[in-house]
């Protein structure tokens, strides 16, 4: 387990399986950190259940008016995701709270998440930030409406 920066505090996530449900209600966030990860926080709109048909995997979040993706499967012929965090995504279903991080990217108004890219424990986003949440260079994402 690492600690990770950003979402009302410090957090301690697993690693290893980067997708974690919550108990509701959740304070939606997205947070992008220096070294090219994020963390996000919200409710489950969609699950994109593409990988059963050779596409990729992903669950739907609405956060702050921003569309966010959380991509846990790349589809067919793409880098290999863990099984654990395949069965868990596939698992979650409409109105899930989750917290999740991954390797950030932003293609127009969207935001993706790659789950199946993680930081080293050895990452800034991993391994510091301050107590009060402010997490060391981590940037609030936020979209006026």
């Amino acid at each position: 387990m690492g600690k990770v920066p950003g979402l009302m505090g410090a957090l301690t996530l697993p690693l290893a399986l980067p997708l974690t449900i919550l108990p509701a209600p959740v304070q939606d966030e997205l947070r992008v950190q220096p070294d090219g990860y994020a963390l996000v926080q919200g409710v489950v709109l969609e699950n994109m259940r593409g990988c059963e048909r050779d596409l990729p995997c992903a669950l739907r979040l609405r956060v702050q008016g921003q569309d966010v993706r959380l991509l846990y499967h790349a589809g067919e012929g793409a880098a290999r995701c863990p099984d654990d965090l395949v069965r868990r995504g596939l698992a979650i279903g409409p109105g899930t709270p989750v917290r999740a991080q991954g390797h950030y990217r932003l293609a127009g108004a969207v935001h993706f998440l790659d789950l199946c890219r993680q930081p080293s424990s050895a990452s800034p986003a991993s391994s510091s930030g301050a107590a009060d949440g402010s997490g060391t260079g981590s940037k609030l994402v936020t979209v006026a409406e």
